[in-house]
């Protein structure tokens, strides 16, 4: 287990420091008009928030190591919970807020209680015959909450808070559509038109959204569509130039949002006109609640504090926000059931994710964007030991569980499952990406990555490494990757990684400068590949004064000259036939599938090639043994099936190689 300073929480208290320890105290009987003691708590973490500023107003606490420790039980949040720059703590004085006594939840939602049975016949003649006698309704109007409306949501569009959504033991719950299980398929009978395949759809449906893989198999978006009844078909409706411009044939799509659909335990349904949330409840009747708050925790321009041990729940975009500051730490905590992002990072230094646990999110589980690009100052910001899953449920393509952007962020040690886009996006340089272990990803999307780099061969010195990789895909047979250096991705190290039945397993997109050294890939149908897409089907990315490549290496050299400093190779690219994928290495891998090294469009004496093996046989070894000959280290948290199903199940590793050329 890698293990990293926390200067705000490793502090020693000896005995003659013990009068510099302040705690203050929270609890769900607490009063407002308490003194913060352990026989007179404060009823909010806002108050004990306030109780810090003052005594850092009044008092010499620099030296003081000040906690707030946040007794068991439930605090719904009416706002956001806001901290600034004037409640950071410092490297002597360091501030923790910790949860102790048992669960501590922090939620942006509303538990729903009254349920009543439907009576009303405006409603129960638009419900299907089977749920009649099963969904109950409660009124949000007389609850205070506005439902929000549904907007579009596309993989280049700015994210929108998500409206109001139901969660049910634990897990998001599905608005009335259909199909109730995966997708249908679209029969187009014009551009933005397709054949309505259902009867059961009935009219003066209104407000009727599609999710849908129009166009490509890699990009899929919410849309809003309007049904015709009488002609039997669906039409995309806006107006948007982000829009998709065609529906192909056999796209997968389902519809959302249609009260005539509710028809199965889990799916509910807000009335516009009466402000009632239908519901059909699950079997166990489980405890419901709705999410009311765009975001719980917002953390500007902090220092030195940490939040231990928490549960945080339930909001309609981020459940997190830290910008700026330095030395933030969100540690032991889980985090679910946000409408966009977790946990968003942005700027500062050193903040840190450790231990936690981040699933049930719209959009990527986790956004990290730090650094200087143009000084190349890494950020320092790390997310480790975390168990990560269940992300994406509403951006299903080009979210992965962990976007990182700018330069020097650090995952280690990670174990990321199922969803239905990549694990890893990096963006940026000098990126450490180290001991995770990724499984069950890129279910739903095809020509994606577990781990992702692309678009910009200015993205270099990103280190891939010690990695364990497996069972990845769902819907694709053929285009999903372990590790993907895409579109001309450069000077980057990819080592001691492995990979197991991902389909392809290393793959490099016209890049240069790359290193696929020491990596062991199982089961996949071409174990490693590099192609020349700079001389077909891309040249126009890299030919002339104009295109892409070009622009982007032209105007980091003259903004920034350190990339040619750090980069000397950068510095002749263009000069040197940029559409040929010179200056890989690729070294010392052992693998097997059909294809080997795979080199496409190119004389193969562009890569060095040197000691691969293609693995043959019977003779095994065990997953443990090769697991520690790589040197990977994985997550420690064996809680969830998914990790006891790999322990168990054995994994194989064939011996007698014989070395390739």
């Amino acid at each position: 287990m890698l293990c990293r300073f926390i200067p705000m929480i490793m502090i020693a208290v000896t005995n003659s420091a013990i009068a510099d320890q302040i705690s203050i105290h929270v609890s769900p009987n607490g009063q407002e008009s308490a003194s913060g003691t352990i026989s007179d708590p404060f009823a909010t973490i806002e108050q004990a928030r306030n109780r810090i500023r003052q005594l850092r107003s009044e008092e010499d606490t620099e030296t003081a190591l000040i906690e707030v420790l946040v007794h068991a039980g439930k605090y719904p949040q009416p706002n956001t919970l806001e901290f600034t720059a004037q409640d950071s703590g410092t490297h002597k004085s360091p501030i923790v807020y910790r949860a102790v006594d048992g669960e501590v939840l922090i939620t942006g939602g509303v538990e729903i209680n009254d349920w009543q049975k439907i009576t009303r016949s405006d409603l129960m003649n638009r419900l299907p015959a089977i749920a009649r006698s099963q969904v109950v309704f409660t009124d949000l109007k007389s609850l205070g909450i506005d439902p929000g409306t549904l907007s579009s949501r596309r993989l280049h569009q700015q994210m929108h808070s998500a409206p109001i959504e139901l969660f049910a033991c634990k897990q998001r719950q599905p608005r009335a559509g259909w199909p109730n299980q995966g997708w249908a398929t679209a029969k187009p009978t014009g551009s933005i038109n397709w054949k309505l395949e259902t009867a059961n759809i009935i009219g003066n449906q209104t407000d009727v959204w599609a999710q849908g893989f129009w166009e490509q198999d890699w990009n899929s978006s919410f849309e809003p569509v309007a049904i015709d009844s009488s002609l039997k078909t669906l039409t995309l409706t806006s107006a948007d130039p982000l829009r998709p411009k065609q529906v192909r044939e056999g796209a997968r799509y389902r519809l959302s949002n249609l009260l005539s659909e509710l028809d199965s335990p889990g799916e509910w349904y807000v009335d516009d006109a009466s402000g009632l949330l239908l519901y059909w409840p699950l079997e166990d009747n489980s405890s419901t609640s709705v999410s009311v708050l765009d975001t719980i925790l917002s953390i500007y321009d902090v220092e030195h504090v940490s939040f231990d041990g928490f549960r945080i729940e339930s909001a309609r975009s981020m459940n997190v926000e830290i910008v700026g500051g330095n030395d933030v730490c969100l540690k032991n905590c889980t985090v679910s059931q946000a409408g966009t992002v977790a946990v968003h990072v942005l700027g500062g230094l050193r903040h840190c994710i450790l231990d936690c646990e981040i699933s049930c999110t719209g959009s990527s589980a986790v956004r990290i964007e730090g650094g200087n690009r143009s000084t190349l100052d890494p950020c320092n910001h790390y997310v480790e030991n975390c168990h990560i899953h269940q992300f994406a449920q509403h951006y299903l393509a080009g979210r992965p569980a962990v976007a990182i952007y700018g330069v020097g962020v650090i995952l280690s040690t990670n174990h990321i499952h199922h969803g239905p886009d990549g694990a890893i996006a990096i963006h940026g340089n000098e990126h450490i990406v180290e001991h995770n272990e990724i499984a069950h990803v890129c279910s739903e999307t095809d020509d994606a990555a577990a781990i992702h780099l692309s678009y910009d061969p200015t993205y270099r010195g990103n280190v891939i490494r010690k990695n364990y990789i497996h069972d990845l895909g769902g819907f694709s047979k053929t285009g999903i990757i372990g590790i993907y250096l895409d579109d001309f991705a450069s000077g980057t190290v990819v080592e001691s990684n492995l990979l197991q039945n991902t389909i392809r397993g290393i793959a490099i997109g016209g890049g240069r400068d790359n290193r696929i050294e020491n990596n062991v890939i199982q089961n996949s149908i071409a174990p490693i590949q590099v192609d020349a897409r700079g001389l077909t089907w891309a040249r126009d990315q890299i030919e002339g004064e104009s295109s892409r490549l070009s622009k982007l290496c032209k105007s980091v050299l003259e903004e920034s000259p350190i990339f040619g400093i750090r980069y000397p190779e950068l510095k002749d690219l263009l000069e040197n036939e940029p559409a040929i994928p010179k200056g890989n290495v690729v070294r010392s891998n052992s693998f097997n599938g059909l294809r080997g090294i795979d080199l496409q469009g190119f004389d193969r004496t562009v890569v060095v090639l040197e000691n691969n093996r293609r693995t043959s046989g019977s003779e095994i070894a065990s997953f443990e043994i090769v697991v520690k000959e790589l040197g990977i280290e994985l997550h420690t948290n064996n809680s969830d099936d998914s990790r006891e199903t790999r322990v168990s199940r054995p994994k194989y590793v064939l011996q007698h190689a014989t070395e390739v050329e």
